[in-house]
């Protein structure tokens, strides 16, 4: 029949042609027809699989997901909350999450699959950040060089020297200059005890340790010095007789 229908089995580009024949002439003409494939309506399938939902987390996360799609998955993106943390487009899908920025507290992971032809899913997990408490490190204390001064000198500069970070968090760091050992009836007035750099005024001659002291609350951590007070020269006079 000229007019007829002709079906069709798969996508593609098929060439048909009419053919008449009248037993003494024969004459043909063709038609290309292009059958286009069904558009995709099948959204892809996606599972966060690592971390597990309700898992703590802390330092560097492995966030992987797995996906299928029957047209072919373009790629996967990752998100904590609102953030992105990345993109991978071949599987294993996974991305690498640094907790270190991220405060204790729950938060909510992301996988969006997206296949070839723009379709999205998603998955999603509630993790729980969980950092251990910091380790508090002891102070650094350096009371400074020892010194030697002369009478009728009587005081020296202190220039002391502390560091701390700042833990435990509940504790105040203090400093405090004090008398080690100091020659009988000597004595020692600071400027400020509870400076690191002060002034120290001694009475008389001789020997003295001085220590320096900082206390954050949990260690107590000292360095000391000696200054050594020496006697005023003594002016001889003499009387020359002619």
């Amino acid at each position: 029949a000229v007019d007829t229908s002709a079906p069709f089995n798969i996508a593609g580009s098929y060439v048909l042609q009419l053919r008449a024949d009248d037993s003494q002439l024969i004459n043909t003409d063709t038609v290309t027809i292009t059958v286009l494939s069904a558009p995709d309506t099948e959204a892809p399938q996606v599972q966060l699989t690592a971390p597990t939902d309700g898992a703590p987390v802390t330092g560097s996360v492995l966030v992987q997901a797995s996906a299928s799609d029957n047209a072919g998955v373009a790629s996967v993106s990752f998100t904590v909350g609102s953030t992105s943390l990345g993109t991978d487009t071949t599987p294993p899908y996974e991305v690498n999450w640094d907790t270190s920025t991220y405060i204790n507290g729950g938060y909510t992971l992301t996988a969006l699959a997206t296949d070839t032809s723009g379709l999205t899913a998603t998955s999603s997990v509630n993790v729980t950040v969980n950092h251990p408490p910091p380790v508090n490190v002891a102070p650094q204390v350096e009371a400074g060089g020892n010194q030697t001064i002369r009478l009728a000198v009587n005081s020296v500069n202190l220039d002391g020297t502390v560091s701390d970070d700042g833990l435990p968090s509940s504790g105040t760091l203090t400093t405090e200059w004090s008398v080690l050992s100091a020659p009988p009836s000597g004595n020692v007035q600071f400027g400020n005890a509870a400076a690191v750099d002060t002034t120290a005024m001694f009475n008389l001659e001789g020997t003295y340790q001085l220590q320096l002291s900082a206390n954050d609350g949990e260690y107590l951590i000292t360095d000391s010095l000696t200054v050594i007070v020496e006697a005023a020269p003594f002016l001889v006079t003499q009387t020359v007789t002619p």
